[in-house]
């Protein structure tokens, strides 16, 4: 978000983070890595291990993890899942009747997720992101399998020198795409991707249930509060002084950093009087409602 090239500075971190962590669990990390008879893996299917906490109602999930699930080649591939994310979803259940394997392992320690990894023999170790959950990052910092491959769940390079490959679109892509990455960059043409049509059950009246005011125009700031960044507050600045009758919505997390994000946008509001302006802070809200929301603004 702060508009820099970020390959050389998570390249330092990833080392920092990748040689801690394979100093705690030395004692469970494979010592060599059997050579693969590229004949024999030709007679038989490519077993991949996905592993992933994104298994449910988010954008890693309806970007790709779904269409994994629902379009790979079950002739030539294996799929073996093991999720991390700790919710009761109809996500993880389609994940389960789609999968060779399937084992679920929030809450678990490192170790108990390598030795599942390890004793899956699988050829190609997935995330479909790094970097958006703790333990998959962990677990990404250290060689488990001799391929290791990300998405674009977390759509910039990992810096960690053991994930050989990033996956992502041409479409998304530059010419010169692959300086920016740590990871040989796997381009997939847009052909390719696949993305549910997103329905909701539409209950009506969505400003009056939620407060809003239907004569004002919405500007729907979606996203979790980190992601507000110092420039962010400029451009809100602005907007809130020379836009008339803008209703600005926000949405409420837990966090301290949600909260430094109030006290600043209300600060902003409180120096600059704009009567016909005004600021909403909304709760984390139920799929249905949000995309009605979104519906509703877009109207």
């Amino acid at each position: 978000y702060h508009g820099i090239d970020d390959k050389t500075l998570l390249q330092e971190y990833a080392k920092v983070c990748s040689d801690v962590l394979h100093n705690k669990y030395e004692k469970f990390l494979p010592k060599i890595f059997p050579a693969r008879d590229d004949g024999e893996i030709s007679n038989r299917k490519i077993k991949i291990c996905v592993t992933t906490a994104h298994i449910k109602q988010h954008s890693v999930w309806h970007s790709h993890l779904e269409g994994l699930y629902r379009r790979l080649d079950r002739t030539r591939f294996e799929l073996h899942t093991i999720n991390l994310t700790g919710a009761k979803a109809a996500q993880c259940e389609f994940a389960q009747q789609h999968s060779d394997s399937y084992c679920e392992m929030f809450g678990v320690e490192d170790e108990a997720v390598i030795a599942k990894v390890l004793a899956l023999q699988a050829d190609v170790l997935l995330y479909p992101e790094v970097g958006l959950h703790a333990q998959t990052g962990r677990l990404a910092a250290l060689r488990l399998l001799k391929n290791q491959v990300a998405m674009w769940g977390n759509p910039e390079t990992t810096g960690l020198s053991t994930i050989d490959g990033f996956i992502s679109l041409d479409e998304i892509e530059g010419a010169k795409a692959q300086d920016h990455y740590s990871e040989n960059l796997m381009r997939m043409p847009l052909s390719e991707h696949y993305y549910a049509k997103r329905d909701f059950q539409s209950q009506g009246k969505v400003a009056e249930r939620l407060g809003l005011d239907a004569k004002k125009k919405w500007v729907i700031c979606s996203g979790t509060a980190f992601k507000f960044q110092y420039k962010f507050f400029d451009f809100f600045g602005h907007a809130w002084q020379n836009l008339g009758g803008v209703q600005f919505v926000f949405f409420q997390q837990d966090t301290l950093v949600y909260k430094s994000l109030e006290s600043r946008l209300s600060s902003i509001v409180a120096a600059h009087k704009k009567p016909d302006n005004s600021l909403l802070f909304l709760p984390w809200l139920p799929e249905d409602d949000y995309y009605e929301l979104m519906h509703a603004s877009s109207a």
